[in-house]
Formats: C-alpha cells, sequence, structure tokens
C-alpha cells in the first residue's frame, strides 16, 4: 500500500525532523533545511510512537508490531529491541534519566520498562471497565519528564509521577464524552493540550487538572496537537486534512469556550492529518498526512476579525485606496471609514437594493433595485443624479464599462440582461437587450461580453451578439464570476459546488477548487491575481490558490450564507458580506506550502 507518513516529530534542541511511515522505516532529517540525513528501518509498519532521549543522541519508536526500538542517530543504528506488547504499539517516552521507557499499546496498561535490561519494571492500568476495557492508551510526557498525562477511550484521563506511578490528578471534565484522542504538554509541562473526541482542543493545568479552556472550530475528530516553543499558539489536524491555530490561555483566566478561536482553518491535506509539529523556532509548522505527504509551511497570518453590525447589507466595495468601504444596505448607502472608525450614511432609499459597483473613476455608484430600478448615485456627496427603470423584475448584478459610458445589468429572473447608456453622468436608455440569455451574472472582457447561461458561459461580440467562445464545465447554475486583474484568466462559482478557473482567451478549464460542501455563491479574485476567495451558501469562505486549485484556507463565518466579498486594492483585507453583517479579515499571508520533506519517495 502506499505510504503515509503517520509521525513527525522534532528534537527538543531542533537538531532533527523525525518522519515515521506506514512502511515502517524511519527517516531522520536536518531540522532546519530538512534534508536527508539517516534512514532506519526495523520491523512492523506504521510506526506510531517515538520519543528522543535526554541526550539527543537516542531515539524510541514503537511500531504496531508492538516492539519498542531504540536508535543511536549519530551511529546510525538499531542498538535494542524491547518487546512491550504483542501487537499494535501506540505511544513511547523516555523517562528524566532515560533509564526507563514507557509504553502503550494493545492492552489495558501503560508498561514501564528499563532501557538497558528490557526488563519490565511496573504498569498502570485498570482505568477502564466494562465495555472500554481494553482501549488504546493514549499518553504524553512532560519535556522536563517528572509528568506522564494517561487517557483511553473509556473517558478517563489522569496525570501521574513518572519515577513512582502515583497519581498527580484526574482532569476535570473527563469522561466518555470527553475522551483523548491526542495529548501534548506544553513546553514548561503547566499545561496539558488534548484532542478530543467531540472535535474539541482542551487545555487543563496539569497541578490541579482544571479545565482552562476549550476551542471548537474543527468539524471532524482532532487527531494530533502540538504547542509551539514559546508556549504562546496550539496546532491541531483533523481527519479532513484542516490544520487550526490557537492561542494558548492565560494560567489563571477562568474556564472559556472560545467557539471560533483563531479566524481561519488552513486546508493542509487532502486526507487525515495523522501528526502535527512546530519547527524550533515556531517560525513553521510540519504535518504528516495519510495522503503519503508530509508539509512545511508557516502558519497563515490571519489576523482577528473587524465585525460591523449593520442593517441588511447585500453588496461591498472599497474605495479610497482600499481606506473606505461602502456598504450596499437593505434601503441605504452606508460608508464605512475604517481608519476612524466610523460609518455615516451618505443615501436612503425606498426600493430594496440588490447591488452596487462603482465606476474606475471612483466618482459615480450604480445601485440595483427589487424592482428593476437602475439609479446613479455622486459618490463623494451621495446625492441622486439620475434613475432609469429598465422594466425588468430586478436588477442583479451591475458593471460599468472601463470608461464608464454604459453599464451592464442583469437579472436573475429569467429575462435579458441589457447595455445601459450613460451620459454626463445621466442614465439616458436601454441601449440593447441580450436575448437568449437568462443568467444574472454579465461582465465586459474588452472588447468582448461575457454572460451566464445556465451552467454555461458565453463570450459574445458586443455588436452582433454573436457567440465567441463557450467555457463548458459546469454541472449546475453560474451564481458568481471574478475576472484576474489583467483579465486573463477569471473564476466562476456554480451551484455544483465547485469553484472553476478559466483561461479567458481560450475557453480552457485550468483548475477546478472541489472544497465546498454547498453551491459557490460568491467569487473574489486578489489584486496580485494569486489567490481566490469563495464563498457559498453554508456561510464558508475559501481562500485557493489560483496556479494550483487548491484550497488553503476556510474562513468560518458562522450562520448565513455568503453574499459578495472583495480584495482591498493591496490584497491585505478581505470584506465578506452576510445577511446580518459584514466582516472584514486582515489577511497578511496566505501559506505557500514545500514538500521538500517527501522528496525520493516513490510510492
Amino acid at each position: 500500500s502506499p505510504e503515509q507518513a503517520c509521525l513527525v516529530r522534532r528534537s527538543p534542541d531542533g537538531r532533527y525532523l523525525v518522519i515515521g511511515w506506514t512502511n515502517g522505516s524511519l527517516e531522520v532529517r536536518d531540522g532546519q533545511d530538512f534534508q536527508k540525513l539517516m534512514t532506519f528501518r526495523g520491523g512492523g509498519f506504521f510506526v506510531y510512537g517515538c520519543d528522543f532521549h535526554p541526550d539527543g543522541k537516542q531515539l524510541a519508536t514503537l511500531s504496531d508490531d508492538g516492539i519498542i526500538r531504540i536508535w543511536h542517530l549519530e551511529k546510525q543504528r538499531l542498538l535494542k529491541e524491547i518487546p512491550a506488547f504483542q501487537r499494535h504499539g501506540h505511544r513511547v517516552c523516555f523517562s528524566a534519566d532515560g533509564q526507563i521507557v514507557a509504553a502503550s499499546g494493545e492492552s489495558d496498561e501503560v508498561r514501564f520498562f528499563d532501557v538497558e535490561t528490557g526488563e519490565l519494571l511496573r504498569t498502570i492500568g485498570g482505568f477502564s471497565e466494562g465495555e472500554h476495557e481494553g482501549t488504546e492508551r493514549r499518553f504524553a510526557c512532560s519535556t522536563n519528564r517528572d509528568r506522564l498525562a494517561i487517557g483511553d477511550h473509556g473517558g478517563i484521563t489522569a496525570i501521574y509521577d513518572f519515577s513512582t506511578g502515583k497519581e498527580v490528578c484526574v482532569l476535570e471534565d473527563s469522561n466518555y464524552q470527553t475522551s483523548a484522542m491526542c495529548l501534548r504538554f506544553s513546553p514548561d509541562g503547566e499545561f496539558l493540550v488534548g484532542g478530543i473526541i467531540d472535535r474539541s482542543v482542551r487545555v487543563w493545568d496539569t497541578e490541579s487538572g482544571s479545565l482552562i479552556a476549550t476551542y471548537r472550530g474543527h468539524l471532524d475528530h482532532v487527531l494530533d496537537v502540538a504547542v509551539s516553543p514559546d508556549g504562546q499558539f496550539i496546532a491541531s489536524g483533523d481527519r479532513s486534512g484542516v490544520v487550526r491555530l490557537w492561542k494558548m490561555p492565560d494560567q489563571y483566566a477562568q474556564a472559556a469556550d472560545l467557539s471560533q478561536g483563531w479566524p481561519a482553518a488552513l486546508q493542509a491535506h487532502d486526507d487525515r492529518v495523522l501528526s502535527i509539529e512546530f519547527s524550533t523556532d515556531g517560525q513553521q509548522l510540519v504535518t504528516g498526512s495519510r495522503d503519503q505527504s508530509v508539509k512545511v509551511f508557516s502558519p497563515p497570518a490571519v489576523s482577528a476579525r473587524q465585525t460591523l453590525d449593520v442593517n441588511r447589507p447585500r453588496d461591498v466595495a472599497f474605495f479610497d485606496g482600499g481606506n473606505q468601504l461602502l456598504i450596499g444596505c437593505e434601503q441605504a448607502l452606508v460608508v464605512w471609514d475604517k481608519q476612524r472608525g466610523e460609518t455615516r450614511r451618505i443615501s436612503k432609499f425606498d426600493e430594496h437594493l440588490k447591488s452596487i459597483t462603482i465606476s474606475n473613476d471612483q466618482r459615480l455608484i450604480a445601485t440595483g433595485h427589487y424592482d428593476g430600478a437602475v439609479i446613479l448615485w455622486d459618490l463623494a456627496s451621495g446625492s441622486q443624479k439620475s434613475c432609469l427603470r429598465t422594466g425588468i423584475s430586478r436588477a442583479d448584478h451591475l458593471e460599468f464599462s472601463a470608461a464608464g459610458t454604459s453599464l451592464l445589468c442583469g437579472t436573475w429572473d429569467g429575462e435579458p440582461p441589457m447595455l445601459l447608456m450613460i451620459e454626463s453622468g445621466q442614465l439616458r436608455e436601454v441601449a440593447r437587450r441580450f436575448s437568449g440569455y437568462e443568467g444574472g451574472w454579465v461582465s465586459s472582457i474588452a472588447p468582448e461580453l461575457l454572460f451566464t447561461q445556465l451552467d454555461e458561459l458565453h463570450a459574445l461580440d458586443p455588436v452582433n451578439g454573436s457567440i465567441l467562445r463557450k467555457y463548458l464545465g459546469h454541472t449546475n447554475t453560474v451564481r458568481a464570476v471574478a475576472f484576474s486583474p489583467r483579465g486573463e484568466t477569471f473564476v466562476s462559482g456554480s451551484d455544483d459546488r465547485t469553484v472553476r478557473i478559466w483561461d479567458a482567451n481560450t475557453g480552457l478549464l485550468l483548475n477546478t477548487v472541489l472544497a465546498h460542501e454547498q453551491g459557490v455563491v460568491s467569487v473574489a479574485i486578489s489584486p496580485d491575481g494569486r489567490t481566490v476567495a469563495s464563498g457559498d451558501s453554508r456561510g464558508t469562505v475559501y481562500l485557493s490558490n489560483m496556479t494550483t486549485g487548491r484550497a488553503l484556507l476556510r474562513l468560518e463565518m458562522g450562520e448565513g450564507h455568503v453574499l459578495d466579498q472583495e480584495f482591498s486594492p493591496d490584497g491585505r483585507q478581505l470584506a465578506v458580506v452576510q445577511p446580518d453583517r459584514l466582516t472584514l479579515f486582515t489577511v497578511d499571508q496566505v501559506p505557500e506550502f514545500s514538500t521538500r520533506v517527501a522528496e525520493g519517495h516513490k510510492n
């Protein structure tokens, strides 16, 4: 079977990075540049557990054959094998002096062995009763080696003195419903972090066992957790391939349920994250996955969100170099000055708003309404300049031409889109109706026009209306389109739950984003043309790479479908509109993955 990276761990001094593979091999790489130093091959298949000796020269591993193997890193050879279990070993840990090694496996025990002789010294067990007997022991060791945390699917998680085996404390709220899938101590040993079966991440005080914080946001089971070397951050990976970051709570904080924790979820892998680790300086994360890859990346720099509660927002547009936001609400136009933190209403109307757009010279605003009216406004003063009754049921989408002399208008009510003429800042007439098209989205690709037609996109000659090109691939209605800054590529979002990336000139499908679980209703491309943001009817926004089509970040928006989204001119902010609020994210860095660690594998 193809190899999977089931374990990734770094040495305490950061000198080594160890990767355990499902064929039983163990790679040791340089902790700084990730170059391969050596490969160990033992018995068994899955390498589930590993721990570095206090001297940093030896390594203990435990595979699914139940054997503890002690390796010498500098001599690059196997020193000893200690049979710990008949099969299915899971976790292993050295004592502070390196003379004892503890292991968990298939039995209802954690076993302690003399490293020199291999003799069984003692066991800790008997925690689970009845139906939970024989469940796997999840355990972790603190960095200073004087504490051992043990938990299983029976739900009881407790902390023990490593040298004596005596119980120090039982963790608060430790039961079958909150069973730990994985455990990790903070570097100073003051906190214990666990990935819980209810998809949360929990933090406990190791002296009292009190619950400090509960983080929620994962949509699948958390399989591994890691704590940054400075103890400030937690990284967690789940079965769906998602990695999330959390801020470590204050030791003296009261227990809190932090429902979001961090505004971004990193779609790191296509399959479950089996192991996760911080680099020594805390600036990078290394993940191993069932998708047969190991990835190295910088944690995404997505700052805490700003949320503006406005009355039924519908559309949004940046202006003034990105310093201000124009928000089209149901019955008003509102400007949010980000620098001053102030909002002001610049105009009001009776008929409910459906869409807004700003001219390229930032002098005019066009608004489309539910009665089919299109209104032009002066952006500086907010005064109405003209109103045109188009005769359609509602104006769902508007777009100015590059010169600002015309306005494209589309509707989702089965009526043809149209071209409106503008003279001296006034809407004059409906210059043309494009019969035969029922899609609500329409745009200009000079010198062509682009229309949606159910699940197709058509490029038309604006003079005679002939079809120049078709973009085929969607299997359901196309709801949104966005062009790259130079117009060479564009993306489309559809009810078929995909985002497709197209070559605008040839009609060639370049890539497809498959991350969404609901229909995609909004898309936007960053000013540098490298990232596409897509929002769906579930309230989830993904940031994906335009070149590869890979979803990199997931932003959890909460309840409410995504109505619109737009990047700021510098690309550092993303505004997302939902029915009851507008959310502004600062996106300083979308991660670029390195797969250097996986180079050389042929299976």
